[in-house]
């Protein structure tokens, strides 16, 4: 068992190697799905944090849109795009280094299903913690490999799991999608 911050360094030199493979970068399942959250938007929001962004291609849309982003990743080596620079944060999605309710909406896409299990109600906490009022949460429940056949996905569960992980820490959570491999929550701070 890993201390909190030996686990914290582990995944980082991890994702540090996995994000050296450019190949890794070019799909971004956040990017898929970035029209749900723009549906459930009421307005623009003063910030939106992309936790877990990976290389930013949906954060650099949202920015592109004019939406005030924020990122953070547990690899710098992730993030593929200098104009998010300014506002990137290397972190743990266990940890965030943020206020609470710093953000008023929270975008978290095909990132918790790549935690070991034993951190994902910290995670979630986390998600929960700095987010104001609105989270999108998207988590794969099938398993994935790096290039070299090591398991990406550390928590692979079917989405009811997810749903009551979910429910334990939002006021109000929906599952928009459940669909072969993938699973989308929408959740809330407030009813």
């Amino acid at each position: 068992m890993f201390s909190r911050s030996a686990l914290e360094d582990r995944e980082r030199d991890r994702y540090d190697k996995v994000w050296q493979d450019r190949q890794y970068g070019m799909f971004s399942p956040g990017l898929r799905s970035i029209g749900r959250v723009l549906e459930r938007l009421r307005s623009k929001p003063r910030s939106v944090l992309f936790a877990g962004c990976g290389h930013g291609h949906a954060a650099r849309l949202m920015q592109r849109l004019g939406f005030p982003v924020f990122c953070c990743d547990i690899s710098e080596k992730a993030l593929g795009f200098d104009e998010l620079r300014p506002v990137f944060v290397r972190a743990p999605l266990w940890s965030l280094p943020y206020k609470a309710a710093d953000f008023y909406a929270v975008y978290c896409a095909d990132v918790l299903e790549h935690i070991p299990e034993r951190m994902i109600d910290d995670c979630i906490k986390e998600l929960a913690r700095v987010c104001e009022e609105q989270a999108f949460i998207q988590v794969s429940t099938i398993e994935d490999l790096d290039n070299q056949g090591r398991p990406l996905h550390l928590t692979v569960k079917p989405a009811e799991w997810w749903l009551d992980k979910m429910t334990e820490t939002f006021k109000a959570v929906e599952m928009v999608s459940n669909t072969s491999g993938e699973a989308f929550f929408y959740g809330r701070r407030h009813r």
